[in-house]
């Protein structure tokens, strides 16, 4: 059985990661370039952690000190992260919603070949099955609104980059988390974002009538995608890559059906089949 702890924590980073990516669209369409959305929640994000670092007293610089390589592999977490942002959010902002979100679904099975690369983490034979079959029926799940426009293969090429980084950083950030933790992994991150990201600053600090304008919209896009984060990582410490992955797509068919109230799409025939796809799958993953 898996840790019911892990299960929860990777839930609900799937719910609250599906709702940043329906308010990355409605943000990027206020008048906010993809990259400046990303920058304004990593910022925001490294304001945060640093606050529940004081809070809790967590020792950051002893635990730095006590892993150097915390700082070289926190700058390589933190340009993937910005790279890979940026990039989601342009896909989310400039193709159809209905055509970027199945590819995404098939994260968990990625995730879990890279996670077996790279730090050599295995899981069992009814896991990766569990994996698999989540990943059919959210793809299936998602696929199941109004026709995908065509999109050319120039177009899907930008997703395909998207999933392998954001595939790498998994890996990277769970090998980090399991050295110091998930704040301390977070708060590095954000910061070296912010460096690397800080050419952004000068255009925000211009858009900030703009800002005071959608301060609803930005900062429920800010708070979930700071606990998206957090929710995910801390599951690192009791699940596999894939398998967190996998359990995040467990809420797809809530997300679906909010992002198809927002957006119109609807199916309910093809929605049921896909939901019930990803509930066999996450009952098998629990196999021994």
């Amino acid at each position: 059985m898996l840790p019911i702890y892990g299960i929860v924590l990777a839930i609900t980073s799937g719910f609250l990661y599906g709702i940043r990516n329906i308010l990355i669209k409605k943000i990027t369409n206020k008048g906010f370039t993809p990259t400046e959305v990303n920058m304004i929640y990593n910022v925001f994000g490294l304001m945060v952690m640093s606050v529940l670092i004081f809070v809790v007293q967590e020792k950051v610089i002893i635990n730095i000190i006590n892993y150097p390589m915390v700082i070289g592999l926190g700058a390589i977490i933190g340009l993937i992260a910005l790279i890979s942002g940026n990039l989601q959010n342009n896909i989310f902002h400039s193709l159809p919603y209905s055509y970027a979100t199945p590819f995404y679904s098939m994260m968990p099975i990625i995730e879990t070949v890279f996670a077996f690369i790279i730090i050599g983490e295995r899981i069992s034979a009814f896991g990766f099955l569990g994996i698999i079959i989540i990943s059919i029926g959210a793809i299936h799940l998602n696929l199941s609104g109004n026709k995908t426009e065509r999109i050319s293969l120039k177009q899907t090429f930008p997703i395909i980059i998207n999933l392998i980084l954001f595939s790498i950083l998994s890996v990277f950030q769970k090998k980090e988390v399991l050295l110091t933790g998930s704040l301390i992994t977070i708060w590095v991150m954000y910061a070296f974002i912010c460096i690397w990201g800080i050419r952004s600053f000068p255009q925000l600090v211009k858009k900030k009538d703009l800002l005071l304008n959608n301060y609803k919209p930005i900062g429920t896009y800010m708070i979930c995608a700071v606990l998206a984060l957090f929710t995910s990582l801390s599951a690192y410490q009791y699940l596999p890559v894939g398998v967190i992955s996998a359990l995040r797509n467990v809420t797809v068919p809530v997300i679906v059906l909010i992002g198809s109230i927002i957006f119109g799409e609807g199916n309910l025939k093809s929605r049921l089949i896909g939901s019930g796809v990803i509930v066999s799958g996450a009952i098998v993953m629990g196999f021994r």
